[in-house]
């Protein structure tokens, strides 16, 4: 007759993603994983767990939610449950599909006696709720204009068009950028 011989469950290995931290977008899943160690442990029963936005399956699969927000999501021993994973960080964000760019005026003056010596940019990102929405601005011709990080734009001594650029990184859809060009006048 033979015995069996329980194998004592030892620890949990995270396998997917390999990388505790992910960034996702918000009504999208991912499956996650763990191995059992050692992998002829007699009891390989696993309890996911979830703190923050979102769910997540007893068989790993975390869906996030319809809105922005954080996950921490660790795997338990069900033999053991002083026996965990490393926690899975995940960063739901609402993605950037594009954005356009508004100016208070596209054209401005040299001198201060005339109005507007400045404009002012501003955002409109699309989705209205994207997580992504900080630019950051180059213009083409300094000598026509200059802007800065806050998106203020100050004409200069040369008169003449100058394109501003404006780029947002978002990290689900990469670099947008968008364009939008400003006079300088007398």
């Amino acid at each position: 007759m033979s015995t069996i011989i329980p194998v004592k469950l030892l620890g949990l290995i995270q396998t997917v993603p390999t990388r505790n931290v992910k960034i996702m977008a918000v009504n999208s899943s991912i499956q996650l994983h763990v191995e059992v160690a050692p992998f002829n442990a007699t009891n390989k029963g696993i309890i996911w767990t979830l703190v923050g936005t979102g769910s997540i399956s007893q068989t790993g699969i975390y869906s996030s939610s319809g809105t922005a927000g954080v996950a921490c999501i660790q795997a338990v021993s069900a033999a053991n449950p002083t026996i965990k994973s490393r926690a899975y960080i995940i960063n739901v964000i609402v993605p950037l599909t594009g954005f356009q760019i508004a100016a208070s005026s596209t054209d401005i003056y040299r001198t201060i006696s005339k109005k507007p010596c400045v404009a002012f940019l501003s955002i409109i990102p699309s989705p209205p709720d994207a997580t992504s929405r900080k630019a950051t601005y180059t213009i083409d011709n300094k000598n026509i204009a200059i802007v800065n990080a806050s998106g203020i734009v100050m004409a200069q001594t040369a008169l003449g068009t100058a394109t501003i650029t404006a780029k947002i990184a978002d990290p689900i859809n990469g670099i947008l950028q968008q364009t939008i060009q400003i006079r300088s006048l007398r």
